[in-house]
């Protein structure tokens, strides 16, 4: 099973990266749409689907652990414990309390709190993850590994400035006149697509690490090929 669970890992880091740019882009677009209790069930199976992926990972550092480093089982830690608290975040937000205009809602606060804590935990991992050694010392494999690790930690830079800065500007707003309020919509509706801009980043992100392990996958085919010939 060498090699498979990983694998299975970066399909499932693809399917969900996908998902989050798919939704994230539909409530940008149409915004009524990121109240709804549709969008919020979608919200949780991707959160699940990342919690699902870090399990994957988790077994892989598992079956591989006689040639695995101590620093890429933390790795897999704190990917498990970032995904299961963005996973509580999702599960406690209440469509049905978000306010129509910029004003604070606290109701939703254990959601702010869970989500950015997922957040920061995953930084914390991908951290770890920059500078955990490389898999291969092949030149040109090594460099976009280096680069898959670089963009998994831009992506997560990236959640988390747009975590911060758009409650940020609702509680600006919700001590403004409207008129300042219209153009924090707008400011808002422009920062919005930092959301987007991070899961393009985790998209791309995915796919080198299919790449980093694509030389290792054919290597497992070869023998079983050459069998059934």
């Amino acid at each position: 099973m060498k090699l498979w669970w990983y694998s299975a890992g970066n399909i499932v880091y693809i399917i969900g990266s996908l998902g989050y740019l798919a939704i994230h882009t539909i409530n940008l677009i149409f915004p009524n749409t990121g109240n709804s209790q549709a969008s919020c069930i979608i919200l949780i199976i991707l959160a699940s689907v990342f919690v699902l992926d870090a399990m994957l990972y988790a077994v892989d550092w598992f079956e591989q652990r006689r040639i695995k480093k101590l620093q890429e089982l933390l790795v897999c830690i704190f990917n498990i414990i970032g995904s299961v608290l963005y996973l509580i975040g999702a599960i406690t937000l209440d469509n049905k309390k978000t306010p129509a205009n910029n004003s604070i809602d606290l109701t939703n606060l254990p959601t702010f709190l869970f989500s950015t804590a997922g957040i920061l935990v995953f930084l914390i991992e991908s951290i770890l993850n920059f500078f955990t050694p490389r898999v291969s010392k092949t030149t040109s494999k090594c460099s976009v590994e280096f680069f898959a690790h670089l963009l998994n930690l831009l992506g997560n830079i990236t959640y988390l400035f747009a975590q911060f800065v758009q409650p940020v500007i609702s509680f600006i707003a919700s001590f403004t006149t409207a008129y300042f309020n219209k153009l924090t919509d707008l400011i808002n509706f422009i920062i919005r697509p930092i959301h987007i801009g991070g899961d393009i980043i985790y998209t791309i992100d995915a796919l080198l690490y299919m790449i980093v392990q694509y030389t290792s996958v054919v290597i497992l085919f070869i023998p079983l090929m050459l069998y059934c010939i």
